[in-house]
């Protein structure tokens, strides 16, 4: 139960990495490019080193053993993309956030039988 629970958070990490970056209401005479440029900041140096964090938690566990091979090749390709991320923020921020990230990992999660946010 703790992997599920544990993959699920990942999960629902990785689309608030991309979807749901909060703050204030504006009020402020911020443009959108300075507002990205902020906001790729803080996952940078907030939301990715935790997803990391994460994954190595993910390491960690005791793996079905029939599913070993395919379950560590899914947290080699999260780190691969939790790095072609923090690349992309650094290098075009707006583009990095609007790009689909970790659709290939969360699918084959969801393919595995592991829960989105909220699901049953």
């Amino acid at each position: 139960m703790k992997a599920k629970t544990t993959v699920v958070m990942l999960v629902a990490l990785s689309l608030l990495v991309v979807g749901c970056i909060g703050g204030d209401d504006g009020g402020d005479d911020v443009t959108k490019e300075e507002f990205i440029e902020a906001a790729a900041e803080v996952l940078v140096d907030d939301a990715l080193p935790l997803l990391r964090a994460q994954i190595d938690e993910l390491r960690e566990l005791d793996l079905p053993a029939d599913d070993a091979d395919e379950l560590e090749q899914l947290w080699d390709d999260l780190d691969a993309e939790t790095d072609r991320l923090e690349a992309a923020l650094e290098d075009d921020p707006e583009t990095a956030l609007v790009e689909d990230t970790f659709v290939d990992e969360n699918a084959f999660a969801e393919e595995y039988g592991m829960q989105k946010c909220g699901g049953e």
